[in-house]
């Protein structure tokens, strides 16, 4: 049977890192946090870039494959799965007790995209959705890489 080598790369390491020295909050005369102001405009700064960097280096090749066959088969496996495991999610963080606000950040955080959380954040103003948010968001990046390099592997 092969062997399949898992790494953390300049992605991930970073990011468990930050996962672990935000839990920590502060080392010695080191602060690991930062204001809240700050902490909200790097996100919608972070956000800005990274929708106009997908826009612009995706545009041509989303033309050329979204409307091929193979595209509107992957769109519908996609969507099926989005719906099952979206409802799963809902109906676990339901019976979990959790409120309506938190669902919608942590549904927000798994789907991995910040205009969802924004956009909640515009119906309600709530700390529990970007407290749901930030609670998944991490923990589904490090799901998706360990999961894509587990099927490179195969």
């Amino acid at each position: 049977m092969g062997s399949t080598t898992l790494a953390l790369g300049t992605g991930a390491g970073p990011l468990v890192m930050g996962m672990i020295l935000g839990w920590r909050r502060r080392t010695g005369p080191l602060v690991w946090t930062l204001p809240t102001r700050a902490n909200l405009t790097l996100r919608q700064i972070g956000l800005l870039l990274f929708l106009a960097v997908v826009g612009l280096t995706s545009g041509y090749s989303f033309r050329e494959n979204a409307f091929s066959l193979f595209g509107l088969k992957l769109a519908a496996v996609l969507a099926i799965g989005a719906v099952v495991s979206y409802t799963l999610m809902v109906l676990v963080a339901k019976a979990l007790g959790q409120s309506r606000e938190r669902t919608m950040g942590l549904l927000s955080g798994y789907v991995g995209n910040p205009a969802i959380v924004a956009y909640a954040n515009s119906r309600a103003s709530d700390s529990r959705i970007n407290n749901g948010y930030s609670t998944l968001f991490a923990l589904a990046i490090l799901v998706k890489i360990v999961c894509i390099q587990l099927i490179v592997g195969l």
